[in-house]
């Protein structure tokens, strides 16, 4: 990913080049983009960048903002935190489940009617060992 995204910014960067130091060349959509990122100020100045500003306003347009990249690592995060939670309960539910059938077969009531009580209860002592698990680790 990161070689990928190494890439794009050098394309973007070698596209920018063509702007520095080319008398009478104006890309108007290139000079409305360096305008808006603020390397050049007056429009007079648009067709000469140099090279510093053209590096700049190519990582300004190719890299992502560091908050939305900041907002997706957590998304990310959290997600994953989520689903070790929920397989961690699954497997606390899963024997649960197995120990009600046979406490129901040894019982005397119906099979399905075990595996359904073990299951939840199974889940709930799974979702209560999760939460106390994660107040001790904070």
């Amino acid at each position: 990913m990161l070689g990928h995204l190494r890439a794009r910014t050098a394309q973007g960067i070698a596209a920018m080049r063509h702007l520095v130091r080319r008398p009478g060349y104006t890309n108007t959509s290139t000079v409305a983009s360096a305008i808006a990122a603020g390397a050049i100020t007056d429009l007079k100045d648009a067709p000469y960048m140099d090279r510093m500003q053209a590096d700049a306003i190519a990582e300004a347009l190719v890299l992502p903002e560091p908050l939305a990249q900041l907002r997706r690592e957590r998304t990310r995060a959290a997600q994953a935190r989520s689903l070790a939670q929920r397989r961690w309960v699954a497997g606390i539910s899963l024997p649960c489940m197995a120990i009600g059938a046979l406490v129901a077969h040894f019982n005397g009531q119906r099979f399905a009617h075990g595996i359904v009580v073990g299951g939840l209860i199974g889940g709930a002592l799974g979702w209560v060992l999760c939460w106390c698990r994660e107040r001790l680790t904070r």
